[in-house]
């Protein structure tokens, strides 16, 4: 659906939505009451309403739909998208189109009352446990419910966190029985990720994760050398572990040479602001023509103050 559209209808929805609440609060239950309230239902699912956020549409009533326009308006693109008519390499994966956006979310954790924060937390826990949500982002909106001005809701959000902790756990533990293929060791690597960036874990415990999990994804990197998502994978670890991994990404690259690796190499090699690595690759960028959907590489080359 067109965007200026989607918009439109989003903001009468919210509109219908927030007359039926001045009926509601003036107690004033005729047939124009009933009318804005049905009619802020029908304009949101005309827009495009996902299974999931039917809770959301009644729990944060009227206000999602403006929710929802904001978390629209913040994803516009700066820059243009390019798009790599010939990748030298692809991953094969299932893409989920069911994944919920956290923005709503996460503004309702800074400005939302005690009531729709604390239903923020349980719609977070449940988006995460059924892996609709991206859960780096969400383990971040729960910290920072955790630090939140009312007890009730430090409260909710750090049970959330215990009842994640052992949710990781057993996933964890689950799939260390099926490290038979790369996707597999993917899904293992990423619940270590997960229960690592929650902040549950540390001392010598995070140190020990931290190692296997390294051992684990260079040996399987030499089982399957050109699944580019493992070694991107080992070098998340790298990071987390405070090491520099431009050596790392650098050796990758000179074994196999290909696009994403390339990008990584560029993105760490401003990251440590290392000129030379990032003048050498950017070079092996340009000759070979390369278009890009990084809007970070996008912005060093149309500035051009990159070489």
């Amino acid at each position: 659906m067109n965007k200026n559209l989607k918009v439109s209808l989003l903001l009468i929805s919210f509109v219908f939505g927030f007359m039926s609440l001045i009926f509601f609060f003036e107690r004033d239950f005729n047939t124009v009451f009933f009318i804005f309230f049905s009619m802020y239902f029908i304009f949101y699912i005309i827009s495009g309403i996902k299974l999931l956020e039917i809770l959301a549409l009644f729990l944060f009533f009227p206000y999602f739909p403006l929710i929802k326009v904001f978390s629209i308006l913040q994803k516009e693109k700066k820059y243009v998208e390019y798009k790599i008519e010939k990748p030298i390499y692809s991953i094969s994966k299932s893409i989920k189109t069911d994944v919920v956006d956290t923005t709503p979310l996460s503004v309702l954790s800074k400005y939302g009352d005690t009531t729709q924060k604390k239903s923020s937390v349980r719609l977070l826990v449940e988006l995460i446990k059924s892996e609709k949500i991206n859960v780096s982002e969400s383990l971040n909106v729960l910290k920072t419910l955790q630090e939140d001005d009312h007890p009730d809701v430090v409260m909710y959000a750090s049970d959330a966190m215990t009842e994640l902790e052992n949710f990781f756990i057993r996933k964890i533990e689950s799939l260390k029985k099926k490290l038979d293929s790369p996707n597999n060791i993917i899904s293992y690597t990423n619940y270590i990720k997960y229960y690592l960036l929650s902040g549950m874990v540390g001392g010598n415990i995070k140190k020990r994760m931290l190692l296997n999990a390294k051992k684990l994804l260079k040996n399987k990197i030499n089982l399957f050398p050109t699944r580019v998502d493992l070694i991107e994978q080992y070098v998340f670890f790298v990071e987390l572990s405070g090491e520099n991994s431009l050596l790392i990404i650098e050796d990758f690259y000179n074994n196999f040479p290909v696009q994403n690796l390339l990008e990584l190499l560029i993105i760490t090699s401003i990251k440590y602001r290392n000129y030379s690595v990032l003048k050498k690759f950017a070079n092996i960028f340009i000759k070979n023509d390369y278009k890009t959907e990084n809007e970070v590489i996008q912005y060093l080359f149309e500035s051009g103050g990159i070489l």
